[in-house]
């Protein structure tokens, strides 16, 4: 099936808490960022997949990529998080950086890096989702956007 990225607007907040929802995941702020996350979008309008990316200075925090079930593919995934860095290289930012608990093996395909807490910018760490998420045993992954490709 079809799908378009675009930018969220204002009216895709309730959707987009329903989906976090179902994924079992819980976004205190999300009514504050809706303007820096990306929908996936049926040709029925009808959104499927979000994915956030929370500017910080000159870097970015990808968080939230969530695709219903229904809609998933490996490839879209991959297409629907090549399309929140290429955002980012829109926002000029010099690195997103995400947290996870899956395997890296997905991320360093897009050419991300495993780093340490301690080489991480403080513009990064003091944003509340990697605060939540920095002590639950997740790994970091880092990509430059504007000197080297992420795809």
């Amino acid at each position: 099936m079809t799908m378009v990225f675009r930018q969220a607007r204002d009216h895709d907040l309730l959707p987009i808490q329903r989906l976090l929802a179902r994924a079992g995941l819980h976004e205190d702020d999300a009514r504050n960022i809706t303007n820096y996350f990306l929908v996936a979008e049926t040709i029925d309008n009808e959104i499927v997949g979000i994915i956030g990316l929370e500017p910080a200075g000159e870097y970015g925090l990808l968080r939230s990529l969530v695709l219903e079930t229904d809609y998933f593919t490996p490839a879209k995934g991959m297409g629907f998080l090549e399309a929140a860095l290429a955002y980012g290289r829109k926002l000029e930012l010099k690195e997103v950086y995400l947290l996870t608990r899956q395997a890296g093996v997905f991320f360093e395909q897009l050419n991300f890096r495993q780093m340490k807490l301690e080489h991480v910018p403080n513009e990064i760490q003091r944003l509340s989702h990697f605060k939540q998420s920095e002590n639950k045993n997740v790994s970091i992954f880092a990509c430059e956007l504007l000197e080297q490709s992420c795809e």
